[in-house]
């Protein structure tokens, strides 16, 4: 296994040694073409690549080069991500480490040695339970404070700002491979009152739809994401007006959206906003086998749900 891209951290080869016992590690001295050759000469032959000391274009070579090729590849990731090493992270055979790794987060990722899955895949994995303790401390500072701020001017902003990052890290575990999908009779109007609960958390009086019940045979957790998602992107990035949520049955398929209604006409100019919530909505209805409903005026969103399959009630 050819060590390349930068010094060696002791922490991590001693892991690596022991997950390996057989392993035989050599810190490379070589030169990137000596070390390329080397991997493409020795199907065989593995890789632990610092990307804090190869650039872009380097980066963007070596993944052209081994991208039939069967070399294992775990990646460090640098100051810029992963930058230029796209073709490397299509690879099923490349993992992907963050910055700041934890035992925790090698484990989980070497523990998928063999499976069929991407290397966003685990690296999502570590990126969400490297965050995740933070947060739960900044939340619990927060809290504490609150003491200090009875009218809650200052804590329950911060706190809330908490509360929807944590609630982002929850959808990025419900749509990572590592999670399975968990279908089961959901009743709809359950999922309705669990969504208006949501919203009012959040201090939104929202219009409530009616509904006639019914039920879908889908993932509850997946479903209720995915609404919640759609209300956050209506509310952080819509128009000023007033959400309302909406139930429709049409044939044998439901849908479930937030729309933004009572809202002051949009200038014809088309606005780019940025995708990164309506991403999130598209996997999680994709994971659970239904339909993302997204309608946007000049671009910008007006209304964002769910349609997937009804059952008899």
């Amino acid at each position: 296994m050819l060590v390349f891209g930068g010094p060696a951290d002791e922490d991590l080869m001693l892991l690596l040694a022991g997950y390996f016992p057989e392993g035989k590690w050599v810190n490379s001295a070589l030169s990137f073409g000596e070390v390329s050759r080397s991997l493409q000469k020795n199907p065989g032959q593995g890789l632990l690549c610092y990307c804090q000391e190869l650039s872009p274009t380097e980066l963007s070579t070596l993944g052209a080069q081994l991208e039939a090729l069967p070399n294992p590849v775990l990646l460090i990731e640098g100051p810029h991500g992963f930058l230029g090493g796209e073709a490397l992270l299509r690879r099923s055979q490349t993992h992907c480490l963050p910055l700041h790794w934890t035992p925790r987060i090698l484990r989980a990722i070497l523990s998928l040695k063999g499976q069929a899955e991407t290397p966003l895949g685990p690296f999502l994995q570590g990126l969400i339970e490297g965050f995740r303790d933070p947060l739960t401390s900044i939340s619990g500072y927060i809290q504490l404070l609150r003491a200090q701020d009875p009218e809650g001017t200052w804590v329950t902003p911060a706190l809330e700002a908490t509360r929807e990052l944590d609630d982002i890290l929850e959808v990025l575990h419900l749509i990572s491979p590592q999670r399975t999908v968990h279908r089961s009779e959901l009743p709809l109007a359950s999922l309705v009152e669990d969504s208006l609960r949501n919203a009012r958390r959040r201090g939104v009086e929202c219009i409530a739809p009616a509904t006639n019940g019914g039920f879908s045979q889908t993932d509850g957790r997946l479903a209720q994401a995915a609404l919640d998602v759609s209300f956050l992107w209506l509310q952080r990035f819509g128009p000023q007006g007033t959400l309302s949520l909406l139930h429709v049955e049409a044939e044998s398929a439901v849908t479930l959206a937030w729309k933004l209604v009572d809202y002051e006409p949009l200038e014809k100019e088309k606005v780019s906003l940025p995708v990164f919530l309506e991403t999130l909505l598209r996997a999680l209805s994709e994971k659970m086998g239904a339909q993302a409903v997204i309608q946007k005026e000049h671009g910008i969103p007006i209304l964002a749900g769910v349609r997937f399959q009804n059952s008899a009630p």
